[in-house]
């Protein structure tokens, strides 16, 4: 139900969060609980929206690749013989 009226309404999240906000019945736990599910779902709309595809996590960004560790580990084993 409350999906329906906030897809229905027409102003502003701001607004409607202020409004909801001064009535009683409703906690601020549930309001913040339903305001992050929202901001998270538009989130994942824009990343999704522009390439169609998710964007790659920053966090691996510094992570070394199947290939490099590859490269790494065939230069180490090359040391390894010449110095033998």
């Amino acid at each position: 139900m409350l999906k329906i009226l906030a897809k229905a309404c027409q102003v502003s999240p701001s607004k409607l969060l202020r409004t909801a906000f001064g009535i009683r019945a409703l906690r601020s736990v549930y309001i913040s609980r339903v305001f992050i599910k929202t901001e998270m779902g538009l989130r994942s709309r824009t990343v999704l929206s522009g390439t169609r595809q998710l964007v790659r996590s920053r966090s691996s960004d510094n992570l070394p690749t199947s290939q490099s560790q590859v490269n790494v580990q065939m230069m180490s084993h090359t040391l390894t013989i010449r110095e033998v």
